[in-house]
């Protein structure tokens, strides 16, 4: 009985001294992590106030520097500015002569291509002009009413090419007399009007076309002197880039009086004024004088 009570006796007070360690234990390690915890914990910092850094220079040393890097570029700004002014004329004027050199490079190429066109048209346009004298085809007229007077002309194409609407100017329906004579300008205007509408004959290349005009002039009293035939042809080309003229003069070796058909005796004359440039020519031979 004793011996029972003894162990009980034991046991209970090894339980006893069992739970103070391990609760010892728990305090222990309960302790071990708060530690652990506040080593990780952030150090507040006051708001407001920065650490100073031991590299930033005194307050006089930035005084010193800054003076003098201003006291610099005080200095240096107007030369740097004349040079930006002296940089900006110099790459103005190597674009203004840039520019010219262009221009006058394409004035030249535009000139030329000109030239080309031109001499291709030259040499493959129609032209125009009154082949040979002009005839008579009955005597004059002569009354109240003034002279009257038919001629045959002979128009001749040299060109190339055809000649398109082929038209005379109506002022050859008007008898001429030296220093009366109607401008060449504006017979070659008349020419053109129904030629511009696109009526009128085609001339082939080397073919003749022989037109019959009636002249007349109720002003002419006096048959003692010789008269002149003058006027115009108008006629478009295949290249229809304007409509072409020819003018032509007559001057009689005979009197009016004494015209005779089949008389074809005349002298070739200039026009009185030259027009768009003087397109005339010599009847008689077909060679242009102009443009």
């Amino acid at each position: 009985m004793s011996k029972k009570k003894k162990k009980s006796k034991s046991a209970g007070s090894i339980r006893s001294h069992s739970e103070p360690i391990s609760q010892n234990d728990q305090t222990v390690d309960a302790g071990r992590e708060t530690e652990k915890q506040s080593s990780h914990a952030e150090i507040p910092v006051a708001a407001g106030l920065a650490p100073k850094s031991d590299l930033q220079p005194p307050k006089a040393h930035c005084q010193i520097t800054c003076k003098t890097e201003k006291d610099w570029w005080d200095k240096a700004k107007p030369f740097v500015e004349l040079a930006g002014v002296v940089l900006l004329a110099i790459y103005t004027g190597y674009t203004i002569k840039m520019y010219c050199a262009n221009k006058e490079a394409a004035d030249a190429a535009r000139r030329s291509a000109d030239t080309a066109s031109e001499a291709l048209v030259r040499s493959n346009r129609p032209w125009l002009a009154v082949y040979g004298d002009p005839q008579v085809l009955a005597p004059v007229q002569m009354g109240s009413d003034g002279a009257k007077l038919a001629l045959q002309l002979s128009i001749k194409n040299f060109g190339i090419s055809p000649a398109l609407y082929v038209n005379l100017n109506r002022s050859l329906d008007t008898f001429l007399v030296p220093g009366n004579q109607r401008s060449t300008e504006s017979d070659c205007q008349a020419a053109e009007t129904e030629t511009r509408n696109r009526n009128g004959p085609y001339i082939a290349p080397t073919a003749v076309l022989q037109r019959d005009i009636h002249l007349r002039n109720s002003s002419v009293n006096n048959f003692n002197q010789r008269f002149e035939v003058s006027g115009c042809i108008a006629y478009w080309d295949q290249f229809k880039q304007e409509i072409r003229h020819s003018s032509f003069c007559f001057i009689s070796n005979f009197l009016i009086k004494d015209t005779r058909p089949n008389m074809s005796s005349f002298t070739t004359c200039a026009p009185k004024d030259a027009f768009r440039g003087g397109r005339g020519v010599q009847p008689e031979r077909g060679i242009p004088l102009g443009m």
